[in-house]
């Protein structure tokens, strides 16, 4: 016995006129071939069983195929199914702000449907944003300059990413994952963002517990830097200054700046070390030094202190986001990155 249903819309791209079976996925239709997605996934192999005509149950079907219904988003299969049809190859084409909330549907599905292909692809371009490498991390915050920044350029949602990353075990990737949710106002971390097709992705209870301590011990390690840099580091010339400790007032201004800035903080900025370094060394070479306001001597010594500000949180990431205890070789930073 067969029932025929009316309701899903057929997809523009996927319904595939020389198909043998629908698979429905939230309103959208997508009429495919049970060989090639079965051939692909003894995942789909067993879905597909159940929707044989000849099986006693009533089996829905539509345009006379049966039909198959997936709790999966539209978003999602239809990205998977284009991986399937067209190649991992084709994806690169996609747009860049696009890529990541492709990315991150075939890993998700990639990883539900046994694709190992599918998962290690999404995984290894994923890995470019939320990465175990200094270096590459060191650029994407020069490159971007802040979390929304990276969100926007990137259309990154780290708490889909943490979520990902921790329910697939990629726990290489968790400690960048959680440290640009930490980065997100309160109201966020506790309500969560919405992913591309519109489910609100929130944090695991310990995730978010870990985002809200990594967040108090960033405010307290930041402003105590800032102050040292300020008015310790930089209100004296290097030992061998060749101007007599004229660079000492190179940045006279800034402690002023500093001294008020400090009672009305950005809260973000004085959370992220990497923006900080980053900024600082900037400021140093970019300002000063053009400027004739500091000589190499002294230019040297400051940018070391921006540079390890961001090498030593690097290298405890893993531990300031609560993640310790998870068995992976976290790679340090190199000794120096200009």
């Amino acid at each position: 016995m067969s029932t025929e249903s009316h309701d899903p819309t057929k997809d523009t791209d996927l319904w595939l006129e020389d198909g043998n079976i629908v698979i429905v996925a939230q309103d959208a239709a997508f009429r495919v071939h049970r060989g090639l997605l079965s051939r692909h996934s003894e995942v789909f192999g067993g879905l597909f069983a159940l929707a044989q005509p000849d099986a006693q149950d009533a089996v829905e079907l539509c345009d006379g195929c049966p039909v198959v219904r997936i709790p999966d988003s539209a978003h999602d299969f239809r990205h998977l199914l284009h991986a399937l049809y067209d190649g991992l190859s084709s994806m690169e084409s996609v747009e860049e702000p696009t890529k990541y909330s492709m990315y991150a549907a075939l890993a998700r599905l990639g990883d539900k449907y046994g694709l190992p292909h599918i998962f290690t692809a999404a995984i290894k371009w994923l890995s470019t944003i939320f990465t175990d490498t200094y270096t590459a991390w060191h650029d994407l915050w020069t490159e971007h300059g802040n979390t929304i920044q990276i969100m926007s350029d990137r259309g990154v949602n780290p708490f889909e990413a943490a979520n990902l990353f921790r329910i697939t075990g990629q726990e290489r990737m968790r400690p960048t994952a959680l440290f640009m949710c930490s980065q997100l106002d309160v109201p966020v971390l506790l309500e969560g963002l919405p992913r591309a097709d519109g489910l609100v992705e929130v944090l695991s209870r310990d995730d978010l517990q870990r985002c809200l301590e990594a967040r108090i011990r960033f405010t307290a390690e930041m402003t105590t830097f800032l102050h040292v840099f300020y008015f310790v580091h930089t209100a004296r010339s290097a030992t061998s200054c060749p101007r007599l400790g004229s660079c000492a007032q190179a940045f006279a201004p800034e402690r002023e700046a500093h001294r008020s800035y400090t009672l009305g903080a950005n809260k973000s900025y004085y959370q992220n070390p990497f923006k900080i370094s980053i900024s600082m060394c900037w400021k140093i070479t970019d300002s000063k030094c053009l400027s004739g306001a500091l000589c190499e001597l002294c230019a040297t010594h400051l940018l070391e202190l921006a540079q390890d500000l961001a090498r030593s949180h690097w290298d405890a990431l893993p531990v300031i986001m609560g993640l310790e205890d998870c068995n992976y070789s976290w790679e340090k930073a190199p000794v120096s990155v200009s």
